[in-house]
């Protein structure tokens, strides 16, 4: 296997790899000079004169595993880009073989062969008599015939190699993608790092978007505007939730579509009230009434958030507690504009869908999900706290929009 032109290391290796003799005499070279030498180094040297076979052999091995590992992809690709090239070059001057044949066609004419690594497609060449076989075709039906061949043949490679770059690319946003949601998850961890985790998920989340092909991926979209509205940006959000909402109209798969137009809507209007959110002396926040938020969410509205819901009705698990979480933001909105039956209503739904997520998962699970059913049924009685709380005129402000404390 081939060293890097710039690795010497790696090159001295390979030569004391391939010289015995040489290596057979370094060995001799070392226990001669440890030979006059006392405690470690004499014994050293003493070991290496009985064991230098072992020890190159040894040595010889490891090297070949670690040069296979370092360059087995390396010069591949390098011997890759070097075929291309060769291919191109040879195809670009036969083509102007081609083209100087066609315009100045003589049986005398020579060129520079090969011309194409392919005999076939050499044959395009033929020119009247030039070709001697009793039983040669015509040279335009036979070019003709062959040239449509050889270009199904390319367009097949073509389709191959773009499904391959679509691939990588999608591989490549996959990658993104997950990074920034690992990012997100250590600034839940650890505050004392969120603000520069969440910061490095949303650039995560936006470089999968400048992905060709991935303009209008719907999970890296969704996850950027979550981005925005934990850091604070929440005009961007509203915006970024906005171009979902659009985005989300174009999916095949009608649930899919719902839930997420849905969840869009959701947190436009938790963003429209945080835009109406006022914070007193002591802290407190206090909100003035927006009925596009009371439009965009409450299930007596045509068209929002909880009016998509009713048609995939019913839920279960983590889509249960989305719901739950949607009746309670819009039990909000309701409270601050005064509608004290809709919010009830509102609120009632909330308990009812938290209340079926602890009846639906039990308690102990012998399962593959247990940890998330577990995270489940901790994220249900939250809900059931806030909802009782709320019955009492306090809602929880810093669960509806975590930056809402810092909203003037």
């Amino acid at each position: 296997m081939d060293c890097g032109g710039d690795d010497l290391i790696c090159q001295g290796m390979t030569w004391l790899e391939h010289n015995e003799f040489v290596a057979s005499t370094m060995a001799e070279l070392v226990s001669r000079l440890g030979s006059q030498a006392s405690g470690i180094i004499g014994a050293i040297a003493i070991f290496i004169e009985h064991n230098a076979q072992a020890i190159f052999g040894a040595a010889g091995l490891t090297f070949g595993i670690w040069r296979w590992w370092r360059y087995r992809e390396q010069i591949l690709h390098k011997r890759l880009a070097e075929y291309l090239r060769d291919s191109d070059a040879r195809l670009k001057d036969g083509q102007q073989y081609v083209l100087n044949a066609l315009e100045r066609p003589s049986p005398g004419q020579s060129f520079s062969l090969p011309l194409f690594a392919s005999e076939q497609l050499r044959s395009v060449l033929r020119e009247r008599n030039w070709d001697k076989s009793a039983t040669a075709v015509q040279v335009a039906s036979s070019a003709e015939w062959q040239l449509g061949q050889a270009l199904d043949i390319v367009k097949r490679q073509l389709k191959t190699a773009d499904d391959n770059i679509t691939s990588l690319r999608q591989q490549y946003a996959t990658a993104h993608i997950l990074r920034g949601a690992i990012a997100s998850s250590m600034a839940k961890r650890n505050p004392a790092v969120a603000l520069q985790k969440n910061n490095a998920a949303l650039t995560e989340f936006r470089t999968a978007l400048q992905i060709p092909g991935h303009e209008g991926d719907l999970t890296a979209k969704e996850l950027e505007a979550h981005q925005l509205r934990k850091l604070g940006h929440l005009a961007d959000a509203l915006q970024a939730y906005r171009a979902l909402e659009k985005l989300a109209s174009t999916v095949d798969d009608q649930r899919t579509q719902v839930l997420l137009i849905a969840r869009s809507k959701r947190y436009q209007a938790e963003i429209l009230q945080a835009f109406r959110a006022q914070t007193d002396a002591d802290g407190k926040v206090t909100f003035r009434g927006n009925l596009t938020a009371y439009d965009l969410i409450s299930v007596n509205r045509s068209g929002s958030a909880l009016d998509l819901r009713r048609q995939l009705a019913p839920f279960q698990g983590w889509d249960l507690c989305e719901h739950g979480d949607m009746n309670y933001v819009a039990a909000l909105v309701c409270n601050i504009l005064g509608f004290g039956g809709i919010e009830a209503n509102h609120l009632r739904e909330a308990e009812t869908s938290y209340g079926g997520i602890l009846a639906e998962v039990p308690r102990r699970r012998l399962s593959l999900d247990r940890q998330s059913s577990r995270r489940l049924r901790q994220v249900a009685n939250e809900g059931l706290r806030r909802v009782e709380a709320a019955r009492d005129g306090t809602y929880d402000a810093d669960w509806l929009t975590p930056p809402l404390k810092k909203t003037k």
